[in-house]
This record gives C-alpha cells, structure tokens and sequence, in this order.
C-alpha cells in the first residue's frame, strides 16, 4: 500500500493507492475519520481480489461542510495527480 500526503489549495489530502487502481474513491474526512483511515483502507484491500484502487480523502470540517466545492476541487485535480503518476 502506497500513503502520501499532499497540500492541494491548502487543504491535505491524503492518497492511498492499493495495487495498479482501475477505480477512485473519494471520501471527505474529519479529524475522527483520520485516526482509522489506515486500518479502512486495509479492510477494503483484504476484500479485493484483483484489481486495486486510489482513495483519495480530503479534510473537511463537518459544522461548515458543503459537498459542492470540495467536490468540483477535487474533479479538476484528479486528472492532474493521474497523469503525473503515469
């Protein structure tokens, strides 16, 4: 399992990609959702068989949260880490 943190527009977002991805995962996460992202992520690798996968969590704070924006954040940026990862 590969995990990097990255800085996009000022908000962290953390990948985890499990084997060779043919599928994304979004998820947006709070300071709880962070402490068992690690052992979320092994959970769902144990259940596949094959193919792998990129997950893609982003802080948020949930009193605030609008799904909208992180979301259209996000759409635009993920082709971008794709195509520098190929």
């Amino acid at each position: 399992m590969l995990k990097e943190v990255r800085n996009i527009d000022g908000r962290n977002c953390y990948l985890y990609q499990v084997g060779k991805p043919e599928y994304i995962l979004i998820q947006p996460v709070d300071d709880h959702d962070l402490e068992g992202l690690d052992q979320e992520i092994e959970a769902i690798a144990n259940g596949l068989h094959e193919p792998g996968f990129l997950l893609l969590a982003f802080k948020i704070g949930i009193r605030n949260f609008r799904l909208g924006k992180p979301l259209q954040f996000l759409a635009k940026r993920i082709l971008v880490l794709e195509r520098r990862r190929r």
